[in-house]
């Protein structure tokens, strides 16, 4: 998450903000509908360490972009358009993601390691209480550079939703031409 912050609250385009408490009671909700299994929360903001304090559910990782009472700075403007476009932390933690691939053993740990205090100029802060595998050993490839395979559809999918029944399955057309496929939500 990003956006402008302090201490217990993050602010989204200047008109709605998410409170400490709000998304603690967010996670335990989810975990206790068994909506995830690991969550690695990213923060970045002013005092970002500060919207992790309150979480109390299991297998929750926290890294954030500055401390209590710690601004988040800017790393560069663009002169074109006269606006800061990354923040320090950001930019550095993206320059180490970007060298990770698929088959990388670099670990959370390394990660974290990824802003020191006199690159990013704050404190980044992680939670790991809630966590119960040590991050040494944790891979960034377990919540980073997943592969979805995916299955082309090799016939026509039309479907035609009665007013009377909203709810039935598409029909099929057997043409074989895969590059029409198409789905018509008319009827």
């Amino acid at each position: 998450m990003t956006g402008h912050g302090g201490d217990g609250f993050l602010k989204f385009q200047d008109s709605e903000e998410i409170s400490n408490v709000e998304l603690a009671d967010a996670f335990s909700e989810m975990w206790q509908k068994r909506r995830y299994h690991e969550i690695l929360y990213i923060i970045e903001t002013c005092q970002a360490a500060s919207m992790y304090r309150l979480f109390k559910s299991p297998n929750i990782l926290g890294f954030s972009a500055s401390q209590v009472g710690e601004d988040s700075l800017s790393h560069h403007v663009d002169p074109a358009i006269g606006v800061f476009v990354i923040d320090r932390f950001a930019y550095y933690l993206l320059e180490f993601l970007e060298k990770v691939s698929r088959r990388s053993d670099a670990t959370l740990a390394q990660m974290f390691a990824a802003c020191p205090p006199h690159l990013c100029v704050s404190t980044t802060g992680t939670r790991l209480d809630l966590y119960p595998k040590p991050v040494d050993n944790v891979r960034i490839t377990d919540f980073f550079a997943s592969v979805r395979h995916a299955r082309p559809l090799l016939a026509n999918v039309t479907s035609v939703l009665p007013s009377s029944n909203i709810m039935s399955k598409p029909k099929l057309n057997n043409n074989r031409d895969s590059s029409q496929t198409h789905i018509s939500l008319c009827g």
